[in-house]
């Protein structure tokens, strides 16, 4: 759970014991996000702003510098270790963990992903392989929980999907319609029905993902985030466009001469540019013969006179306005 957090730039800030939560499963839900830090306008938004300057916390279980600094996935992290030193029986692997988790540098914790890794949680992961379940698409009994994905599911047993079908059904998600991609914000949900589950974090379809699949995942969500850019610039274009189209219509025709004398000023006379295509350029340095960068056109830097070919060097040779 912490890792998801991470992933999306949420932090907890004040995670123990008390909230973490058991279904009637067996699985833990990490609850009671009221004074997370959210920086990306997702959960807790509208206290986002307040949390930066506000902390919550719980005694016993704050990170030493949270007062001097604010919430962080450091001080997350620092929470976590306290939480399994109250709840984890003493032992080697607990201890040694411990120490990475609560080191007084922030900067010397590891992150919620390499926790994992840690030897501490191995059983977990042994039982992961030991674990056995059906697939929720091709119906295959006996897939080993880690050759497979779980969904989060809140109301029933979860989904299971084995880790072919999975690529399949990820494959078939990124080449939906662009309107079904674009309500889903590219993510992958779980395939069984009926599901309340969430969709599939990130981390996890990397993990059981082969490289090339989740490339072409991650590329999906990258061109629809362009999609969404390009269109809120074209808005934010039309809206001044708009704009400027309302403050013309409000001037008066003295003001409007004014304008366009102005602007045949600073284009035509001011601006330098080819005479054959019209192609404007800031500045030139050395010979006064210069060529178009966008057309074969030669001319004189001098008076602005096409020469009538590519080499404007003749004219400029003989050019009247020459000093």
């Amino acid at each position: 759970a912490l890792t998801h957090l991470h992933g999306l730039n949420i932090v907890h800030a004040d995670i123990k014991p008390g909230n973490i939560l058991m279904d009637n499963r067996g699985f833990a839900r990490l609850g009671d996000f009221d004074i997370s830090v959210d920086s990306t306008t997702r959960t807790s938004a509208a206290r986002a702003h307040a949390t930066l300057t506000q902390v919550g916390f719980t005694v016993g279980f704050a990170a030493p510098e949270l007062l001097r600094c604010g919430a962080s996935q450091a001080t997350d992290i620092y929470s976590l270790g306290a939480t399994i030193a109250e709840v984890a029986p003493q032992s080697a692997e607990r201890d040694a963990l411990l120490r990475r988790l609560q080191a007084p540098d922030p900067k010397a914790r590891p992150c919620a992903q390499q926790v994992l890794q840690d030897p501490f949680f191995a059983p977990v992961f042994a039982w992961a392989r030991d674990e056995r379940r059906s697939c929720c698409i091709c119906l295959e009994d006996g897939v080993r929980l880690d050759e497979g994905l779980e969904c989060g599911r809140l109301n029933g047993p979860p989904h299971f999907v084995c880790r072919l079908c999975l690529e399949k059904h990820v494959e078939v998600s990124v080449r939906l319609e662009l309107r079904v991609r674009q309500t889903n914000e590219g993510r992958v949900g779980c395939p069984g029905r009926p599901c309340d589950a969430l969709f599939y974090p990130d981390v996890d379809l990397a993990r059981h993902l082969s490289a090339a699949v989740f490339h072409s995942y991650t590329q999906s969500r990258l061109d629809l985030l362009e999609q969404r850019r390009a269109a809120e610039l074209e808005g934010e274009m039309q809206m001044r466009l708009e704009a400027e189209l309302r403050r013309l219509q409000a001037l008066d025709e003295q003001q409007r001469h004014v304008r366009a004398v102005r602007n045949h000023i600073v284009e035509e006379i001011l601006t330098l540019k080819c005479p054959r295509c019209g192609q404007a350029f800031l500045d030139f340095v050395g010979c006064f013969a210069l060529q178009c960068s966008r057309c074969p056109c030669g001319f004189c830097a001098w008076c602005g006179v096409d020469s009538g070919g590519s080499n404007a060097h003749e004219h400029v040779r003989n050019c009247r306005e020459k000093p």
